[in-house]
């Protein structure tokens, strides 16, 4: 059982951070607006921090996909970012700052307390996987069963997840 849950957590963190990343270098100008309008810091640090975050979230891929003794620090680093944008969030929230948040790409919808519990069920897989890392040698080479299933677990998890502000604002 805890193969499953450690292949679910690995494939979320992994498909999370890979599909945010190729968002945001995509839409880079978009992002780096998303963090001079938190105005947490000043303007010319936007393209610098918004340059670590991409640099972050390409390491949480590589760790993630190398495995072994790159998993732990991978959802570490994973849990750490989604934490510090967490806290961004809410401090725009607090604040009462009109915003996007362009975690996913570029979006008109604003920000809103579904974004910090989207990101709340992401930490919660980061910490999972850290969990189920412990004392389990014995998942290096999961049969192809157990990839498959949580792999398509995770994949409909993530689907659903990274919409889910959308999903509340159409059954609202």
């Amino acid at each position: 059982m805890i193969a499953y849950v450690q292949i679910f957590c690995r494939s979320v963190v992994l498909l999370v951070f890979a599909i945010s990343f190729v968002s945001k270098v995509r839409a880079r100008a978009a992002f780096q607006q998303t963090i001079t309008t938190f105005a947490l810091l000043p303007r010319q640090f936007s393209g610098p921090v918004a340059t670590l975050f991409l640099t972050a979230e390409a390491l949480v891929v590589v760790l993630t996909i190398l495995a072994g003794p790159f998993l732990l620090p991978g959802y570490l680093l994973a849990a750490g970012l989604l934490l510090l944008f967490s806290a961004a969030l809410l401090s725009v929230l607090i604040r009462r700052i009109s915003s996007t948040c362009s975690c996913f790409g570029p979006t008109t919808t604003p920000i809103s307390s579904i974004d910090i519990v989207r990101n709340t069920g992401f930490i919660a897989c980061s910490f999972g996987g850290c969990v189920t890392l412990t004392g389990s040698a014995h998942l290096d080479a999961p049969d192809l069963l157990a990839w498959a299933l949580s792999g398509l677990c995770a994949l409909v998890f993530v689907g659903i997840w990274t919409q889910l502000g959308e999903l509340v604002r159409l059954f609202r």
